[in-house]
């Protein structure tokens, strides 16, 4: 049984209480005195918000129930339910709320919650060789990593990676593939 810190009646302070059976008042037992009491079950609040999720070149819109109290900040990861797309990985991208875009806010606060799908991504890659430079898009799982000198396959094309621009913060020599705006490559 999962402990709280409970008020208890009987020693007049908060102390740890086990739950003894849940239910719209739940009986919980204090770890001091023993004496077991009901508690009023907290039931969370849910704020309603429209989320706009980015895959790519398309955009989904749907709606999010999150509790009141959460607190959202742009680039933290939220999981999105969308009857159409399914569940979904995103990454905050803003935040809007009143007409104004916000890094952070309590999910009651926030209208519109702006995303982007990073659980499948297309990555973005530029191959030379001899002169001649190829680009292409391939699709990729979010958490995959990539790394500047692994040599990879993409379309029957094999190449090294030399070099990675990531979202926001330059130039890397490995990082994940929702972070990436754009592989270099020379085909070997």
């Amino acid at each position: 049984m999962p402990e709280e810190t409970i008020f208890c009646p009987t020693c007049g302070e908060d102390t740890e209480h086990a739950l003894v059976k849940a239910g719209q008042k739940n009986l919980v037992r204090c770890a001091e005195c023993s004496t077991v009491h009901p508690v009023q079950a907290v039931r969370e609040r849910l704020a309603n918000l429209r989320a706009v999720v980015n895959r790519g070149e398309t955009s989904v819109s749907c709606y999010i129930n999150l509790p009141e109290g959460d607190l959202l900040k742009v680039g933290q990861d939220l999981l999105v339910d969308d009857v159409a797309e399914g569940v979904m990985v995103t990454e905050i991208s803003s935040l809007e709320s009143k007409g104004r875009r916000l890094q952070q806010a309590q999910a009651k606060d926030v209208e519109t919650v702006w995303a982007r799908a990073v659980d499948r991504v297309e990555l973005k890659i530029s191959i030379y060789r001899g002169g001649m430079t190829r680009s292409m898009k391939i699709p990729v799982p979010g958490a995959d990593a990539f790394e500047v000198g692994e040599v990879i396959e993409a379309n029957g094309i094999k190449f090294k990676i030399v070099k990675m621009k990531l979202r926001g913060e330059g130039f890397a020599d490995r990082a994940e593939a929702k972070d990436i705006v754009r592989l270099w490559g020379r085909e070997l």
